[in-house]
């Protein structure tokens, strides 16, 4: 894995920057593109198989074994929108609209239904024997549905939302639910260790509505629209609490975390190193639009409506050559200049407090990285990459 070294670097410079146009990618590249005749509207990956919600068609399973020439293996139509998918075993779960449909994917050619449970769904995903949907409703905009019985899954309690309900997630004995309304909302925590009576016991308030929740380990990740990505500590479920952010120029509306980098879609795909939680940096975006994604690393798969399912690759994930460690890397962090002394070659980035790549240098031996006189004043950060171990330190510049 890429080493990286973060520095926090304040600099007070007068004066403007002429930023050049970005060029459309940047450590994604995309590789392969399947077409539909349909609108997907969500992707999940359970290798070797993409199963995407086609919008007025229903589930089509999609071989990705050999990524670069994905073919269409399944298809099982459903007599209703289909908006988003979560698979669990043997069974697919859609959401569709006005109920969530069972799907049993045990052969993957001949998907079958195996029941449905009438309810109003835009978003699910599963946790042992439950079911967790969102709806566009505020007095039920949570619900749960037992589905140990796939072939009769049945809705065992209700909960209202503080806005609309736009997603959900779960992990141990907790839900997440992102609720909007205009540019407000927030993130409900439901207690659901006992599904019959989920009650909500904490909240985080985003800065905009969030359109999409994910959770990996003692964080919660929320696309929170035009507020970028929050990352939100749960270790305390009464009281989360937001650690950090990075700024995505247009609006986040998906996200997916895999290893150690977030994937937030929008009207741009890009990549977000979370190897520290409280220092979210921007290393990779590819001029896209999607509505959902998920992640196999080192690939990336999207949902892109009528332009159907694009399929790229995470560059930064590092061939094994690129991963042999760089020894003696050391940085001497000064007024107004950061030292680096290195025994081999290494990569130095710097970029704005919102996540806005500044320069890119190769750099090698000893030296200094100087800020530019046409830098505006503001806080920056410095990241070296070259090898496996990560250090992160604060620096402030005066001039």
């Amino acid at each position: 894995m890429i080493n990286l070294y973060t520095i926090l670097i304040t600099l007070v410079i007068s004066s403007s920057v002429n930023t050049p146009a970005e060029p459309s990618s940047r450590n994604v590249a995309e590789i392969a593109r399947y077409g539909l005749t349909g609108t997907i509207k969500s992707v999940f990956v359970s290798e070797p198989y993409l199963y995407a919600a086609d919008l007025y068609e229903g589930l089509r399973i999609i071989d990705i074994s050999n990524p670069v020439n994905p073919c269409e293996v399944g298809f099982c139509e459903t007599a209703s929108m289909a908006l988003d998918v979560c698979v669990s075993g043997f069974y697919a779960y859609l959401a569709n609209w006005d109920k969530l449909s069972v799907i049993n994917v045990g052969s993957p050619s001949n998907p079958h239904l195996a029941g449905n449970c009438k309810l109003d769904a835009n978003n699910v995903c599963v946790c042992g024997n439950n079911a967790y949907v969102s709806s566009n409703a505020w007095e039920d905009g949570f619900k749960v549905v037992n589905i140990s019985n796939p072939s009769n899954p049945v809705q065992i309690s209700t909960h209202p939302a503080t806005a609309w309900a736009t997603d959900v997630c779960c992990g141990g004995s907790f839900a997440y639910v992102a609720a909007s309304y205009v540019n407000m909302g927030g993130i409900q925590v439901m207690d659901v260790s006992n599904p019959q009576n989920p009650v909500e016991v904490g909240y985080y308030t985003a800065p905009e509505g969030p359109s999409g929740v994910y959770h990996c380990g003692s964080y919660i990740y929320v696309a929170a629209g035009g507020a970028g990505l929050r990352i939100v500590d749960i270790t305390r479920p009464e009281r989360p609490e937001e650690k950090s952010s990075c700024t995505t120029p247009e609006d986040a509306y998906s996200i997916c975390v895999e290893g150690s980098y977030a994937y937030v879609v929008g009207d741009m795909l890009r990549i977000i190193d979370i190897k520290n939680p409280e220092y979210p940096l921007e290393v990779g975006y590819c001029d896209i639009e999607a509505t959902a994604v998920c992640v196999a690393e080192p690939y990336i798969f999207t949902a892109e409506g009528e332009n159907g399912i694009g399929i790229y690759e995470n560059l930064v994930l590092g061939t094994e050559e690129d991963n042999i460690p760089v020894p003696g890397l050391k940085f001497f962090p000064s007024l107004n200049r950061l030292g680096y002394r290195i025994n081999g070659k290494a990569i130095l980035t710097v970029y704005s407090a919102s996540g806005v790549r500044i320069s890119t240098q190769t750099v090698d031996g000893n030296g200094f990285w100087t800020p530019s006189p046409e830098l505006p004043d503001g806080v920056y950060f410095a990241r070296l990459e070259g090898g496996y171990e990560e250090t992160c330190a604060k620096v402030v510049v005066l001039r």
